[in-house]
């Protein structure tokens, strides 16, 4: 059963408690700043329903909901492929996840950004980027199906 306390008596207590220039700090306007709510809140008698466990819990931000999905071989594959390139992927990737790995991958392999390199390693480039692009497009695939 709870104790009932005095809301004047608490209010006595802490402000006896608390220093005079704590309470009496003039404010823009020179009048004087009352003490906040949690000043109150805090004294060992009473329960905040601002502090309680109950309402912390609800107003926690949600947990992200991440995808369950079982890729198929292809896709798999292009997932080893695009980690292997280093992508950090796992398989319960999102498609915001997705994207901006490939664009990551995409922004280092592409052979436009390479101007300096010979005609041998803009080929293996070209290569590589047909293949990392069609790697994203069979895992864009996944991420719809969802």
């Amino acid at each position: 059963m709870r104790r009932q306390i005095d809301f004047s008596q608490v209010l006595q207590e802490r402000l006896d408690a608390c220093p005079v220039a704590e309470v009496a700090t003039p404010a823009r306007g020179g009048f004087p700043m009352p003490p906040s709510l949690g000043f109150f809140f805090n004294h060992p008698g009473l329960t905040s329903p601002v502090h309680s466990s109950a309402s912390a819990r609800r107003w926690q931000a949600p947990k992200r909901q991440r995808p369950r999905r079982t890729l198929m071989p292809h896709e798999q594959r292009a997932l080893d492929y695009l980690v292997g390139l280093g992508a950090r992927l796992d398989s319960d990737f999102t498609e915001g996840e997705l994207r901006s790995a490939f664009r990551a991958l995409a922004r280092e392999y592409h052979p436009d950004r390479h101007p300096d390199s010979s005609q041998q390693q803009r080929e293996r480039l070209s290569a590589l980027f047909r293949r990392l692009r069609q790697a994203y497009e069979h895992l864009q695939g996944a991420t719809s199906t969802q």
